[in-house]
């Protein structure tokens, strides 16, 4: 009988459990940016189920090499439980943690940098009601974020940059602050 990896409590694999999509997240390069190219050979369908996981949405993965790299971790885990076997894996783990922590502080700079743009460009149009817009459903994507400092940075952001954006519009001036913190 084969022996089956171990199961995490936040596992999606675990009938009505949820997950932490940064869990996911398995870094490409370490902290001097270096990686190292594999290359293999699978078959046809299990190529089919990883384009199905990657564009279906469920799961968090941007793309196939997200996916392979993050089932590379789980299953190099599994393995260091069947037998005593030399491993770096927590020097991996840690290296893994800053560049994770680096690539979420990237994407929240590079979010409101873009965002500053398009706001920018509409206000300085004079169309308000579009920069309004736009922030809004930024906001309603920010809201969907799992709960944790990083929700709550991209929050304080948005608020701290244009909140003002919604005080002038009478009646609106909570869609932005305590109703969705």
């Amino acid at each position: 009988m084969a022996t089956q990896p171990p199961q995490d409590p936040g596992s999606p694999s675990q009938p009505g459990s949820g997950f932490n999509p940064e869990d996911f997240r398995v870094p490409a390069n370490d902290t001097n940016g270096h990686s190292e190219r594999e290359w293999f050979r699978v078959q046809p369908g299990h190529d089919r189920q990883i384009d199905t996981i990657v564009g279906g949405r469920t799961f968090p993965y941007r793309s196939k090499g997200d996916l392979i790299r993050h089932a590379v971790v789980k299953h190099l885990a599994w393995l260091e439980t069947l037998a005593p076997i030399p491993s770096v894996t927590r020097q991996v783990d840690a290296i893994i943690e800053i560049v994770r922590e680096e690539e979420f502080n990237s994407d929240f700079k590079d979010v409101f940098e873009r965002l500053s743009e398009r706001v920018g460009g509409y206000m300085a149009q004079g169309q308000v009601s579009q920069a309004r817009s736009l922030v809004s459903r930024v906001r309603d994507q920010i809201d969907r974020m799992p709960p944790g400092l990083w929700r709550d940075q991209y929050l304080s952001e948005i608020n701290s940059r244009w909140g003002s954006l919604f005080e002038m519009n009478t009646g609106v001036a909570n869609l932005i602050g305590g109703d969705h913190a």
